[in-house]
């Protein structure tokens, strides 16, 4: 499963997460991710602007790879 890393977040939201989740018997993690699956829930994605980006190609190293190793 994916996992999402935010830094540098407000003293603030810290402690309304930790309150929250303690009333809902979650960890502050679980809260956080309850609370980003209820405000997806409300929206609606529009990914046509995400699918014509064209995609980062990535170099293939295989050969290279393969080549020093011998």
């Amino acid at each position: 499963m994916p996992t999402l890393l935010i830094r540098e977040v407000p003293e603030a939201l810290d402690d309304f997460l930790k309150r929250t989740a303690q009333k809902n018997h979650r960890s502050k993690e679980k809260q956080a991710l309850f609370f980003l699956e209820e405000l997806a829930a409300t929206r609606e994605v529009d990914w046509s602007d995400f699918l014509k980006k064209p995609r980062r190609k990535v170099k293939d190293f295989s050969e290279v790879i393969r080549k020093a190793s011998r």
